[in-house]
C-alpha cells in the first residue's frame, strides 16, 4: 500500500483568500496566475494550476502512480501572513472543507489541518478539528511571519499536541529577508532544505521533546539537511554527547522526498526505515512526472520489507490511518 503523507492541495477559497490579500500576482502577458509568497526581486513563487484543486485530476495521477491515499495538506504559504483575526475564521472553513473532500472519497484522502496564526486560536482550533473534524494532524510553516514556531509564543501548540499525541508537520516557509534575493528554484531546491535544518537544531536545543514527551514531528524533504550537517551539529552542541544529539534528531519522522537514491539509502542507514514516510510533494512537480518520488525508494538497496514501511506501514501507524 502506497500512502502519500506531504501532498498539497490548494482549494479555490484558499487562494481567494489569499488574493483579497495581494498574494496572487498575474501575468498580464500570459494570462498565468502565481502565489507571490517571498515577494522574490527575481520572480514568481509558484504557477498555479487546475491541478491544485481538481480532485479527479488528482485521483488520475494517484491511480498512474499507485498510491492509493494522500494525506491532503494546505500548502505554502498557509496562513503565516495573514492577520490573526482573518486567520482564525479562515482555518475553520478550510478544515471542513478539506475533511468534506476527505469524506467525500473515504478510501482516498485524509486529512492534515491547518492553524490560525495565533497561538491560543491555534489551540482551539486544534482541539476542534481533532476532536469534531477527524483531521488526523496539522501542517505548519518554520514561521509565523518572521516569528520561529517554536518560539515561546507557540510552544502552547506543541505542548497540546503532545496531550492530544496528534502528529504535526514542519514544513520549511522561507523568511521574506532570505527569499526575496532568490528565485524559486534556488529557494526550492537550497533555502527550504536549510530553513528544516534551522528549525530541527532550535527544537533540539529547546528540548521540545523532552518538555513534551509525547510530541511526534516530521521533517519534510528526508530532513532538509540535517542528515547531511550532523558533524557540524556535534559541534555546535559541544556541551552534550553526540549520541545524545543524535538520539534527539532521530525523534523526528522524515518524509522520503530527496529524488536521490543515495541519499535517500544514507538517511535510512541513520534513521531506520521505521522513520521514514513517503511523499511526493504534489502538486509541485520536479520532472516530467512524481514517479521519481517513488523509484527513489524502489530503487534502493532496502529490502522489501523496509521498503514497504517507508511506502505505507509506517504512515498507517503514525498518523492512525
Amino acid at each position: 500500500m502506497r500512502i502519500d503523507v506531504h501532498a498539497h492541495i490548494y482549494p479555490k477559497s484558499f487562494l481567494s483568500f489569499l488574493d483579497n490579500f495581494g498574494m496572487i500576482v498575474r501575468d498580464t502577458r500570459t494570462g498565468k496566475s502565481y502565489i507571490n509568497e517571498s515577494a522574490s526581486e527575481f520572480g514568481y513563487r509558484s504557477e498555479i494550476s487546475d491541478l491544485w484543486w481538481d480532485i479527479p485530476s488528482r485521483l488520475r495521477v494517484m491511480d498512474n502512480l499507485g498510491i492509493d491515499v494522500q494525506l491532503l495538506s494546505v500548502g505554502n504559504p498557509w496562513l503565516s501572513y495573514i492577520p490573526a483575526s482573518e486567520s482564525k475564521r479562515f482555518s475553520r472553513i478550510l478544515n471542513k472543507e478539506l475533511m468534506t473532500t476527505a469524506k467525500n472519497y473515504p478510501t482516498r484522502f485524509a486529512v492534515l489541518g491547518i492553524l490560525p496564526v495565533s497561538s491560543s486560536e491555534a489551540i482551539e482550533e486544534l482541539d476542534y478539528a481533532v476532536n469534531e473534524l477527524g483531521v488526523k494532524g496539522f501542517m505548519i510553516g518554520t514561521h509565523v511571519n518572521g516569528r520561529s514556531i517554536v518560539c515561546d509564543e507557540f510552544l502552547p501548540i506543541f505542548e497540546r499536541a503532545s496531550k492530544l499525541k496528534i502528529p504535526i508537520y514542519i514544513h520549511p516557509l522561507a523568511r521574506p529577508d532570505v527569499s526575496r534575493y532568490y528565485d524559486r528554484s534556488t529557494t526550492a531546491s537550497l533555502i527550504f532544505p536549510t530553513e528544516t535544518a534551522l528549525i530541527a537544531k532550535e527544537i533540539v536545543e529547546k528540548e521540545i521533546f523532552v518538555k513534551y514527551p509525547n510530541c511526534s514531528l516530521v521533517l519534510p524533504h528526508l530532513g532538509g539537511t540535517v542528515p547531511f550537517s550532523l558533524g557540524r551539529l556535534f559541534r555546535n552542541f559541544q556541551s552534550r554527547k553526540e549520541s545524545d544529539i543524535l538520539g534527539s534528531l532521530k525523534k523526528f519522522y522524515l518524509d522520503s522526498i530527496s529524488y536521490y537514491t543515495p541519499a535517500f539509502e544514507y538517511a535510512a542507514g541513520i534513521w531506520g526505515p521505521e522513520k521514514i514516510m513517503f511523499g511526493t510533494d504534489f502538486p509541485h512537480i520536479w520532472s516530467d512526472d512524481h514517479s521519481h518520488t517513488i523509484e527513489t525508494i524502489v530503487n534502493s538497496k532496502l529490502t522489501d520489507k523496509q521498503k514497504n514501511l517507508v511506502l505505507g506501514e509506517n504512515a498507517v501507524r503514525f498518523f492512525s490511518l
